[in-house]
């Protein structure tokens, strides 16, 4: 049943133009990674320029009109660094990190349905 519900979700999701937004699970990074300014997904490429293959990551909304976003390309090398370096300093600021994630779950959950707050919050007191 939460595979249904989460591909209806996903189905059901718009992009800024109101058109159906893709999903694809085929990279670790699809879905992911936004554009701030438009709000847009990047997407994986593959160029070839003067016959060295490379993967860059390019914003969907510069994909179709390069005079409505500024977006720069981003190598997929250049984002894998900087996911494992976001991962090292999470990792080497664990304390701090579960304390903040813990009060954004508070957060999202009390927004979403406050009754199931104070539920979630006693069964990790029991846990």
């Amino acid at each position: 049943m939460r595979v249904q519900e989460e591909m209806a979700r996903r189905s059901s999701e718009r992009d800024m133009n109101g058109r159906r937004q893709e999903f694809s699970a085929n990279h670790a990074f699809s879905h992911m990674v936004t554009y701030e300014c438009c709000g847009e997904h990047f997407r994986r490429l593959h160029w070839n320029n003067r016959g060295k293959k490379t993967i860059v990551w390019r914003c969907k909304t510069r994909l179709e009109d390069k005079t409505r976003c500024p977006a720069r390309t981003v190598s997929e090398d250049t984002l894998q660094e900087a996911f494992i370096e976001a991962i090292n300093e999470m990792l080497g600021n664990s304390d701090e990190y579960l304390k903040k994630l813990e009060s954004n779950l508070k957060t999202a959950i009390s927004l979403a349905n406050p009754q199931s707050a104070e539920a979630l919050a006693e069964r990790m007191q029991q846990l």
